[in-house]
């Protein structure tokens, strides 16, 4: 009871407060009223009206009459938040003195009109005065009327939590009149947390054309929600985070290339402001609410499954890309390109414990859009295939996504899956020496690539000596073959030097003797070469080359010193 009575007198308190600086305004704006009356000059007269419009917003109308008798009628929307208190000041123009209203950082946020035309909005409108004091007098007024306008300004909204603030927004985002054209407007919610759909639809009376903007609020950079002035149009504008192309635009029902920004028009400053206010109270609110959606997964048994959900079907104009992710570490992406003359099949086979999880970006080319998975180190560890022919290694694998909403479960469902699958790794192996050696030996043997053939062989040389090994490599061609035999012992391997080495389409494992020693006896086609410090293992895939390198630096370092 004691918290219901002190938060009804806050209200209280707040409302008198709120209350008091609008009666202040009010009266303020009542007596510049009384000041801006008919101002004679030598060529034209003037007649002014100046009245509140709502909160701290004002209506400046002044009819300038010629000598004729002809009038032109000019009438400007402004609002006293908006004016820079040192800028505004009393200027002399000719017979006439004036009192210009000045915009902070020249922001063009006076709306006007000449005989009910729109005018170009500007950053300065200037008020006559009868003479000096006047124009001192009304000045003093106006520079009264700035501050509390800001502070009228600053406490006009007042939403409790995120749905108020979209249902705000989704009320408060309408049409637009532009003298002979209009934008029709409206804010839906679309599929997923956060993010929405805005429709514009331009009309000249001739013609019109129809767009769609779908984005996420939790998207939009903070920095950059600001106004937008082009002539008689104003908007409030924005910007994606990192300027992500995360925008997807439908235009005349068609799809076009994905933005990185979103214009929403408003019929004025006051318009904006607001939207421009509750946008930036609600992004961070959209943030928590997109990052608490994203499912936290109990294991990669999930995140896998999750991934192979996400991973499907899409059409860009008269293609479709039909694509299927199998659910394991050691994955196969298959994408199928389908058009009405060709069909071609990528298989893309990989790990998901390789992917540099901090490099996952998306990446956009006009309607398509991708979720680009690098290597660690741009190391070639994807193996690719088209209409079923190895066609090499590559560092990286792209998946297409229909828009940013699937790319960012998709991401999230990708980093919890590298976690994952680095966390349940096993060797293929045990590690002792003698089941090692009994792996290389079985996994060590015959590759071929484009219609030829490599053998090869790992076994001791010595028997029971387990230090010692002879490796042969034979290449089989159409017309001919080499054999080559190296003779080592495994104790004499840098364990630091064992890598991999892409040569072409081939996959080798690579190691160096300590001090790069040239201690390695070599044979080719039976006949002594001199002695070498490296050796070359040829090896099918990726998987294979990972356990090799593993296999042979854990048996440099168990047989050190024999």
């Amino acid at each position: 009871m004691k918290k219901l009575f002190s938060a009804f007198l806050v209200f209280i308190l707040y409302s008198s407060i709120g209350f008091g600086q609008q009666k202040e305004l009010t009266d303020l704006v009542a007596q510049l009223q009384t000041l801006c009356a008919r101002v004679e000059s030598g060529s034209k007269n003037y007649e002014q009206e100046i009245k509140l419009t709502e909160y701290s917003s004002i209506q400046y109308t002044a009819v300038e009459i010629d000598q004729k008798g002809n009038k032109t009628q000019f009438v400007y929307q402004l609002n006293f938040a908006d004016l820079d208190i040192y800028a505004t000041r009393q200027v002399t123009q000719k017979d006439v003195i004036t009192v210009v209203l000045a915009v902070k950082n020249k922001q063009k946020l006076i709306k006007g009109t000449k005989n009910n035309d729109a005018l170009p909005y500007d950053n300065e409108v200037a008020l006559r005065a009868r003479n000096v004091d006047q124009a001192r007098e009304m000045l003093d007024i106006v520079k009264k009327c700035i501050p509390l306008g800001e502070k009228i300004a600053a406490s006009k909204l007042k939403l409790n939590g995120y749905q108020e603030m979209i249902t705000w927004l989704i009320d408060h985002t309408g049409n637009v009149a532009l003298g002979n054209k209009s934008i029709s407007q409206s804010l839906k919610p679309d599929s997923y947390v956060g993010s929405y759909t805005l429709m514009q639809i331009e009309n000249d009376g001739k013609t019109s054309q129809q767009e769609e903007f779908t984005f996420n609020i939790a998207d939009i950079n903070p920095n950059t929600i600001n106004f937008k002035v082009n002539g008689n149009r104003f908007a409030v504008g924005f910007e994606m985070m990192q300027r992500l192309k995360t925008v997807k635009v439908i235009r005349d029902g068609k799809p076009r290339a994905f933005n990185d920004e979103v214009l929403v028009y408003t019929n004025n400053v006051d318009e904006a402001r607001d939207i421009k206010t509750v946008l930036e109270m609600a992004l961070p609110l959209a943030a928590t609410k997109v990052k608490t959606d994203l499912p936290n997964f109990k294991g990669k048994e999930e995140s896998l499954d999750k991934i192979a959900a996400l991973v499907k079907d899409v059409k860009l104009g008269e293609k479709t890309y039909g694509q299927t992710s199998t659910p394991r570490c050691l994955t196969e992406i298959t994408r199928v390109e389908q058009s009405s003359s060709s069909t071609v099949k990528n298989l893309f086979s990989f790990n998901y414990m390789d992917v540099y999880k901090d490099g996952i970006q998306l990446k956009t080319s006009g309607e398509k859009m991708l979720l680009e998975l690098p290597m660690q180190e741009k190391k070639k560890l994807v193996m690719r295939y088209k209409n079923e022919k190895f066609e090499g290694y590559e560092n990286d694998i792209s998946i297409l996504v229909t828009d940013y909403e699937v790319a960012r479960r998709l991401k999230h469902a990708i980093e919890r899956t590298i976690d994952g699958c680095r966390a349940s790794f096993k060797e293929a192996f045990p590690s002792n020496n003698a089941a090692i050696i009994g792996w290389l030996k079985t996994n060590i043997g015959e590759v071929t690539i484009d219609q030829v053939t490599k053998k090869q062989s790992f076994e001791l040389a010595e028997e029971g000596n387990e230090n010692k090994i002879k490796l042969t490599n034979t290449e089989l061609k159409s017309s001919s073959s080499v054999q080559e035999v190296f003779e080592f012992n495994l104790s004499d391997i840098n364990p630091t030097s064992v890598n991999y080495e892409i040569k072409g389409k081939w996959l080798y494992v690579t190691f160096e003797t300590n001090f790069k020693n040239k201690i390695i006896k070599a044979y080719k086609d039976g006949k002594i070469q001199p002695y070498v410090y490296s050796v070359d293992i040829l090896v099918k895939d990726v998987e294979t080359a990972r356990s090799t390198i593993t296999a042979l630096k854990k048996l440099a370092e168990n047989l050190k010193g024999k």
